[in-house]
């Protein structure tokens, strides 16, 4: 019967991702850390990994590359060979080579990469290590560390079991001694754990000569498990020997167990396709409108006194629901959220090969990575954000020797960096480079027809210019930047997420670009109020107060309204201005406002009725109308009418 490997693929597909990403990190590490031998195991480690994985799913050839490439480190961290530049760009070129091929099974392809050229370049390295006689020996260890199995070990004499050394050679004749070494130790695994094995070098298993291995076994001897031994060809001197409870340290206490329970509990993860959690997000979500239609008509009814006693029957299994519902959903979006390190992480390596294209020296830093994100954002920011570290390492970052005589470190500094504020997740593209010239962009907008040399614009208005479609600052266009495309398409595609990007900088010290993100398919608390004969939701978490002016109480100053609140100025901002609406004439002579604080900013906004407080599912605007100014998304509330959400942090800016 012919297996299906399709799923095994998509396996290898997800879990080979992972570990490409890891590598790539960790060679950028070892660039500068050549000498650090926990890099070299790490990247050891991932290669044997990866060869094991894609041996599984048939890819052979790749397989074989990574087993050059695992060799390789292998000698390396043994001493055997020297490792120098060539070696470390031969392994990036496997991780460029193993995403391209990654890439290709993605959209249903094969593997199409030539990797022989690879497995070719470090046959070339290991052939070029000394000669025998002068290699370091190392020979190969037949005990083992009791301590580090002491609690498995007592926990099998509890048992009734025990345990023991195993000791047998295979064969010169067998040619792959390590698969013959797995068929034996899948027999004993039948009748107990192999906890632990000599040698476990790659290398060894080449040699053509006899090969012994010692085993760390717990279970029980009987006549089955020798005669399983007996039945795998090409092993002999098959012995074995208790092990003297005496050598053994002294049993654990309860407490210690305990932790380290937990900390294997910790790992136990389950993963979930992205597609189902939509689907049990879309139920939570439609369970929340119901709950606010249940609502609904329990404020109908509680308007009708003769129905006080149903109306209270009915208020407890509301709330029930309500708290239910929200859990539900919480728990929801705990799941699909992820922490932002998944995608900070991914700019270690472009970071490095954008810089040396340019021939700029740069570090990577990156802050507040444990920041949590949709799961579906990650791809969608990615393009964006690479965008932006290329255009900051492209103009904003000088060569090293501008810096230096600018009195600044030769290697420059582009951080990432992530915070969330008033369910808003900010995130920020940072570089110590020379910032942004308004005069220069002044220049060539003036040039490229977009202003007049005439107009006054101010500093902030000529950055934004940035952003326009085809417009660059750059003299000659090359293959990664020039063509006045990059960011446009940041802005396109911040708008798409229903945010926004704004430009801060120092002329000669840095720049920083700013995207600020929507709180998307999530449930808030929130004000519903009236205005210009429409509901809105504002978010609660703005809220400071909420308060009555007469109409003789607002002052207009240097064209902007205001009013005291504790002698204190306060700007006011008008909602029938704002949103170019029309809003109803104040009752009795006074206007309700709400008092609102953002960036460390306070305003009052103007709004007809005070409605009432309520949970909602926030949902980005659907199409054709995209991201509108000043609204944060919408939500449907339970009587099925639909309010948009005020967005505070774009109020704040018209003061």
């Amino acid at each position: 019967m012919e297996i299906d490997l399709k799923e095994y693929i998509n396996i290898f597909i997800e879990e080979s991702g992972e570990h490409i990403q890891e590598l790539d990190i960790l060679l950028v590490d070892l660039e500068k850390n050549k000498k650090d031998k926990k890099i070299l195991k790490k990247i050891y480690r991932i290669m044997h990994t990866l060869k094991g994985i894609s041996g599984i799913v048939g890819f052979n050839d790749m397989s074989s590359m990574l087993h050059s490439a695992e060799t390789c480190m292998d000698m390396v961290l043994n001493a055997e060979i020297t490792l120098h530049t060539r070696i470390i760009e031969s392994l990036f070129e496997v991780s460029d080579v193993l995403k391209s091929t990654i890439n290709s099974l993605r959209e249903g392809g094969q593997p199409a990469m030539d990797f022989k050229k690879q497995s070719d370049q470090f046959s070339q390295f290991i052939k070029k290590q000394p000669s025998k006689k002068s290699r370091k020996k190392h020979p190969i260890p037949y005990s083992f560390d009791l301590n580090k199995y002491n609690d498995k070990i007592y926990e099998a004499l509890e048992q009734k079991q025990q345990a023991y050394t195993f000791s047998f050679i295979i064969d010169k004749k067998e040619e792959v001694k390590d698969s013959r070494r797995r068929i034996l130790f899948r027999r004993l695994s039948k009748h107990g754990e192999i906890l632990d094995y000599r040698p476990r070098r790659t290398d060894d298993y080449y040699t053509k000569n006899d090969l012994k291995i010692n085993a760390l076994f717990i279970g029980t001897v009987t006549d089955e498990l020798l005669a399983d031994v007996r039945r795998v060809d090409r092993i002999h001197k098959f012995s074995y020997e208790e092990i003297d409870s005496k050598k053994l340290a002294q049993k654990a206490a309860p407490a210690a167990v305990g932790k380290e329970i937990k900390a294997f509990a910790d790992k136990d993860t389950v993963k979930v396709k992205v597609e189902k959690l939509d689907s049990l997000l879309n139920y939570a979500q439609e369970l929340t409108i119901l709950n606010l239609s249940f609502q609904n008509i329990f404020d109908r009814i509680n308007e009708f006194k003769s129905l006080d006693d149903l109306a209270s029957d009915l208020n407890n299994p509301i709330d029930a629901l309500a708290k239910t519902t929200q859990n539900i959903h919480q728990e929801i979006m705990r799941v699909r959220m992820v922490p932002i390190a998944h995608l900070f992480q991914r700019f270690h390596r472009p970071v490095r090969d954008i810089a040396a294209n340019f021939g700029k020296k740069v570090g990577l830093k990156i802050k507040g990575e444990d920041e949590e994100i949709d799961k579906n954002a990650i791809e969608l920011l990615f393009e964006p954000l690479l965008h932006l570290v290329r255009n900051a390492i492209d103009h904003g970052i000088e060569t090293p020797e501008q810096r230096v005589k600018a009195k600044k470190p030769a290697e420059a500094t582009l951080e990432l960096r992530s915070y969330s504020r008033q369910n808003r997740l900010f995130i920020e593209v940072y570089d110590d480079g020379r910032g942004i010239d308004p005069e220069m962009i002044k220049k060539k907008a003036v040039e490229r027809g977009i202003i007049e040399a005439t107009d006054e614009i101010t500093e902030e208005r000529l950055i934004e210019l940035i952003f326009l479609s085809s417009f660059s600052t750059k003299e000659k266009a090359n293959e990664l930047a020039g063509r006045g495309l990059g960011m446009n398409i940041v802005a396109e595609a911040v708008k798409k997420l229903g945010g926004e990007i704004t430009t801060g900088t120092e002329k000669g010290k840095s720049t920083t670009f700013t995207i600020s993100l929507p709180s998307t398919m999530e449930i808030i608390s929130v004000l519903i109020i009236r205005a210009a004969g429409g509901i809105y939701a504002l978010p609660l978490g703005a809220i400071t107060e909420i308060i009555d002016i007469a109409h003789q109480d607002i002052k207009t100053v240097k064209n902007n309204e205001v009013f005291m609140l504790r002698d204190t100025v306060v700007p006011l901002i008008k909602f029938e201005k704002y949103f170019e609406v029309t809003q109803a004439p104040p009752v009795n002579g006074k206007t309700t406002v709400i008092i609102i604080e953002s960036d460390g900013q306070r305003f009052g906004l103007t709004v007809e009725e005070i409605l009432k407080k309520q949970e909602v599912v926030v949902k980005p605007l659907p199409e054709p109308f995209g991201t509108s100014y000043g609204i944060n998304g919408v939500t449907v509330l339970g009587d099925g009418s639909v309010a948009l959400i005020i967005d505070v942090n774009t109020l704040v800016k018209q003061l």
